[in-house]
Order: C-alpha cells, then sequence, then structure tokens
C-alpha cells in the first residue's frame, strides 16, 4: 500500500526519467542477464504505472471539458 502512495507523488516526468536511466544502464555491454532481466521488470513496472497516472489525468481532463461544455 505504501508503494501505490509513493507512485502517487511521482511526476510523469519522473517516470520518463527513471525508465530512461534504466535503458541507459540496459545498454551497458557489461550487465549480466539477471540484471538486465531485472531491470526491464522493474521497467514494465515503471511503464504500467506511468500509464495509469497518465489515465487518470485523461479523465480528469475529460471532467473539465465536459464541464466546460
Amino acid at each position: 500500500m505504501a508503494e501505490k502512495k509513493t507512485s502517487e507523488k511521482k511526476s510523469i516526468n519522473n517516470y520518463f526519467d527513471e525508465i530512461e536511466k534504466l535503458i541507459n544502464e540496459m545498454e551497458d555491454p557489461e550487465l549480466s542477464l539477471e540484471d538486465s532481466f531485472e531491470k526491464y521488470k522493474n521497467g514494465v513496472l515503471l511503464i504500467k504505472e506511468c500509464s495509469e497516472k497518465i489515465d487518470k489525468v485523461e479523465k480528469e481532463l475529460k471532467v473539465l471539458e465536459e464541464r466546460n461544455e
């Protein structure tokens, strides 16, 4: 549950920054296969959380647009 609250505080830009960092780390040819999989899993989770945050913002925008019509 605490993890959910932490993710709510992250901005979309924070997610993009973290994902970009993971991508750069995964491009390291010295990275082990196990570490690559771990970073991949973390990246998938970050993308999922970011997508949920974007969906939430889109819903809020639709509500605002409907109020203004």
